[in-house]
């Protein structure tokens, strides 16, 4: 879009804010606020009592997913001091993530209609008649703000925290009531229409992802050839498969592995030059592993009895999240999140990784039967894989390869393009509320 500038600027006397149309001050947050408010948790969960919003339900660009609320038990003064009203802003204070600590979301009507508190990880702050909260919300989960929370938050067992005086002392701009509406009808348009392109987007990732899934099972069940003729597999989740395939379960084929981790408060075991993969590093959804985000000393290695898995050996993520396959590149060892097993005999490593994908969803539902959501040793141990000849396992992993190859590639475009609108969504609203574009008289 091609947005004309104010007719007169001057400086702001902030860096990072520049010049500002006249008419415009920076301002020290508290003085466009009622209140800042602490949360509250109560004593108890409480199937009848008042529902407590956490940060988890809010998510990186300020907007809400709410799904499974906590109602909690709390006093008719908690109640009082927390209760939401349209037009709060609640600010996540305090996290172990920096992409979170500072994340904004708005407390709209449907919120309100709640009757719901918030919880002590969160701040409220509540703009006065002079401030539309929009504009504020906008504000706050813009780079700038987050930026200014990063410098202000300070380290206490491990989590980012703001406090009161951090919240008051953000620094953004005194814009006329007037003007704020304008920009406010701008942005809200204008990003609603850069967000329905964002979903559209992520929506053809998500098809993409599914014709995948089912190209592979597929062709890890069926094989190649369409004229081939069927049996029945006797697994009931598969049904028939090619004449001359057999199925054999991991243990039968296999080396079992299980992973541990060093004590995590004995520094000499740490910040070594050994991988130790974790499911955070199977969350990349790579076919290869070959290095890890934190890696263990030898003396780590030595005190906990752990095994190494060598090149070709197979890793999948047994808990939080399940299911997740890899195909180990290097030598290398893991946690108890994780189970591997070395292929003995009759399997190609990168079949059996494209047959654990294709089968992730009964994976994952192994092992939400335990206690504890985590799949066992039995169960994976246990778990049967097709087999075909040894031959037709070479062509299925070159068949494979090369198409999901082209669909990966299509879905790293489309990513792209997202990360792009986003972008351009965030320096939209940056430009709009520092003054740097007019768009009072502008139709979105």
């Amino acid at each position: 879009m091609k947005l004309k500038t104010y007719p007169k600027y001057k400086d702001s006397g902030i860096e990072w804010i520049g010049e500002i149309p006249e008419g415009w001050d920076p301002i020290r947050l508290k003085y466009l606020l009622n209140r800042i408010d602490p949360g509250c948790w109560g004593s108890d969960f409480d199937e009848k009592g008042t529902i407590i919003l956490r940060s988890t339900e809010i998510k990186i660009d300020g907007s809400w997913q709410i799904d499974n609320p906590a109602t909690r038990s709390i006093t008719e003064k908690e109640r009082s001091n927390c209760l939401l009203k349209e037009g709060d802003l609640l600010v996540t204070k305090s996290s172990g993530s920096e992409k979170h600590i500072g994340k904004t979301a708005l407390v709209n009507k449907d919120i309100e209609k709640l009757n719901c508190c918030f919880s002590n990880f969160m701040t409220r702050l509540r703009p006065n008649r002079k401030q539309k909260s929009k504009i504020l919300h906008y504000f706050l989960n813009s780079d700038n703000a987050r930026s200014q929370f990063n410098y202000f938050s300070n380290s206490t067992v491990g989590l980012g925290n703001l406090n009161e005086d951090c919240f008051k002392n953000l620094i953004f701009v005194k814009i006329p009531l007037d003007e704020q509406v304008k920009i406010q009808n701008f942005l809200d348009k204008k990003t609603a229409k850069i967000d329905a392109l964002i979903e559209k987007d992520k929506k053809l990732i998500e098809l993409l992802k599914e014709k995948r899934t089912a190209l592979i099972n597929h062709v890890v069940t069926k094989g190649l050839n369409p004229e081939a003729k069927m049996k029945d597999s006797g697994i009931e989740w598969i049904g028939e498969v090619p004449e001359g395939w057999s199925k054999n379960k991991i243990k039968h084929f296999s080396k079992m592995i299980t992973g541990t981790t060093p004590d995590s408060g004995n520094e000499k075991f740490w910040d070594g030059d050994i991988i130790w993969v974790t499911p955070a590093d199977l969350s990349q959804r790579k076919k290869y592993v070959s290095d890890s985000k934190r890696k263990i000393t030898k003396e780590g290695y030595d005190s906990c009895g752990t095994e190494f898995v060598n090149k070709n050996g197979i890793i999948l993520a047994t808990r939080a999240p399940i299911g997740y396959a890899t195909i180990v590149k290097t030598k290398l060892c893991f946690n108890q999140g994780c189970k591997a097993f070395e292929i003995l005999k009759e399997f190609y490593p990168d079949y059996i990784y494209y047959f654990l994908t294709a089968f992730e969803e009964v994976i994952i539902s192994k092992g939400n039967a335990t206690t504890f959501g985590e799949l066992s040793m039995y169960d994976l141990s246990s778990f049967e894989i097709l087999k075909p000849r040894f031959e037709e396992q070479t062509q299925i992993v070159q068949y494979l390869d090369k198409a999901t190859l082209k669909i990966d590639q299509t879905i790293q475009k489309i990513g792209e393009k997202i990360e792009l609108l986003e972008e351009y969504k965030k320096s939209l609203i940056h430009y709009v509320v520092t003054g740097k574009v007019d768009v009072r008289e502008v139709v979105a």
